[in-house]
């Protein structure tokens, strides 16, 4: 949810819907091979692994996160 907040605060107004809608479809794009292989892994080799290999994706996706170079820097105001 940070992530979302943040990359709408650092994107022009007319480019926001654009932006999601992508990220969406990379994300989407991503789970059925990653259940696949996670599955895949599990039944083959051990849960274990597949675990590992889970985590290796998370900790890809923070470091890649972290690297971002226009995060903004305070948050925006709550508009109720």
């Amino acid at each position: 949810m940070l992530f979302n907040t943040a990359k709408q605060q650092s994107s022009p107004d007319s480019m926001v819907g654009d932006i999601v809608a992508t990220e969406r479809t990379i994300a989407l794009g991503g789970e059925v091979p990653g259940f696949l292989l996670g599955g895949a892994i599990a039944t083959v080799i051990s849960v274990q692994y597949s675990m590992a290999a889970a985590v290796v994706g998370i900790l890809f996706s923070a470091v890649w996160m972290l690297r971002l170079k226009h995060w903004p820097k305070t948050p925006a105001p709550v508009v109720a």
